[in-house]
């Protein structure tokens, strides 16, 4: 992983944070909605979805990580900033960290030192290592009722693509798995995204994760032998908007539906 650059805050209210840092209050309502963002290039390209899945369904954020042309945009809040700051902090030095978080800027500076300083002392990939735990850029365990049987199917038309099983949650739409719907009309959908390689899992990234970041990921597992799984919720889906999946949904369906 390669840090490319820390943005300094970006934040609803900056003035009621700098007051309450400079306090030493520790507020996680409000820390949580204020962002510094770590342009990242990641190791694996999944480490992105399963932080997109921490974001969406664990820590629920409001401004969430984006994904364009091979860097990872991460939005790590004060709460986050702070907590690292603590996690990779020697015991010996614990007790300089309130009067080391006192500001915005000595935060950011913490950040630059242990994320993007190439230590001598060879602490350098620890702190990246720390970080990439603490802040869910890798792989963990998730449970998922799927029936996998259902991306077979697919896959009787689409042996080596991107397939896409999908489940609308609205009034059912004349000719949605055809592509042959009103490009005014809006839904919600689900969809089970199944890749058979990464490059397959950077296109959604690029298509999705970046342009259209309201939209949820609901789990992401990999069955080791067939690839990954994608799942996402998608609300008030447009057909004109979101081409690229149906595209992939008219591929996918032309033989079965």
């Amino acid at each position: 992983m390669i840090i490319q650059a820390i943005d300094k805050i970006n934040v609803e209210n900056d003035s009621f944070v700098k007051l309450l840092l400079h306090n030493s209050v520790m507020n996680d309502y409000v820390f949580e909605r204020s962002f510094f963002i770590i342009h990242l290039i990641p190791d694996d390209i999944t480490d992105v979805l399963y932080r997109r899945l921490y974001e969406d369904c664990y820590y629920r954020m409001i401004d969430k990580s984006g994904y364009k042309k091979g860097v990872f945009y991460l939005n790590m809040t004060v709460s986050e900033a702070i907590g690292f700051i603590r996690r990779v902090t020697p015991p010996i030095l614990q007790d300089k960290i309130p009067e080391a978080i006192r500001t915005v800027e000595s935060i950011y500076d913490l950040l630059r030192l242990f994320l993007m300083e190439d230590n001598k002392d060879g602490q350098h990939q620890y702190y990246l290592s720390e970080f990439k735990r603490y802040m869910y850029l890798n792989e963990y365990p998730t449970q998922t009722n799927y029936n996998t049987d259902r991306t077979s199917l697919l896959r009787m038309n689409n042996k080596d693509g991107i397939t896409t099983d999908v489940e609308i949650y609205s009034p059912l739409v004349d000719g949605f798995f055809s592509g042959n719907i009103d490009n005014d009309k809006s839904f919600d959908v689900q969809i089970m995204f199944h890749f058979k390689n990464k490059n397959q899992i950077k296109e959604v990234c690029e298509n999705v994760l970046q342009q259209f970041k309201t939209n949820k990921v609901l789990n992401v597992f990999s069955d080791n032998e067939n690839g990954y799984y994608l799942e996402m919720y998608f609300e008030n889906f447009n057909a004109s908007i979101y081409k690229w999946i149906m595209d992939l949904i008219k591929f996918n369906y032309k033989d079965i539906i």
